[in-house]
């Protein structure tokens, strides 16, 4: 997933902590990261949610796949990139 900074450039953190524009990430780095974000959309990625102290339990989690896991870690982001790329050469 990436986040916006104040100047409108989309930055990803890498594993490592590293940030970095989503223009400036390599082709063979955007192109193993869309393949980790589709294989999350197979696995499914448990969302959690709720609260638990002393006025409040209330907890659940749930599953989610496919489209809208890509949707989101904003896998439609990465993937356009790419592909302006590619269309640009």
């Amino acid at each position: 997933m990436f986040r916006i900074n104040k100047d409108g450039i989309k930055i990803h953190t890498t594993k490592d902590g590293v940030d970095i524009a989503l223009k400036d990430m390599s082709d063979r780095h955007l192109t193993n990261l869309l393949n980790i974000m589709r294989r999350k959309s197979v696995d499914g990625v448990l969302i959690r949610w709720g609260c638990m102290d002393y006025d409040c339990v209330d907890y659940d989690e749930y599953m989610i796949f496919g489209d809208e896991v890509l949707q989101m870690i904003n896998y439609y982001e990465y993937f356009n990139e790419l592909k302006g790329r590619k269309c640009s050469k």
